[in-house]
């Protein structure tokens, strides 16, 4: 599913599987940006300064890696 943002975006975790890093990365995979998690089972990430449009929202860990769409508008 596609998640439409603007200013920021709430990430939250509803597993044990707390990864420790969240990326953004553009839509041909560049990376963009970085948050380290420590931890929190919600994050909140500031969006301010990309660019509109396709992003992709990657959470990493030892519980894997998940891969979400972002749209920024």
């Amino acid at each position: 599913a596609l998640n439409p943002a603007t200013a920021q975006v709430q990430v939250s975790f509803l597993t044990n599987a707390i990864p420790t890093t969240i990326e953004i990365l553009d839509a041909k995979g560049r990376l963009l940006r970085t948050w380290p998690v420590n931890g929190q089972r919600s994050v909140v990430l500031d969006l301010n300064g990309l660019s509109v449009g396709l992003h992709l929202l990657r959470a990493s860990g030892t519980g894997g890696v998940f891969t979400e769409r972002l749209i920024v508008y």
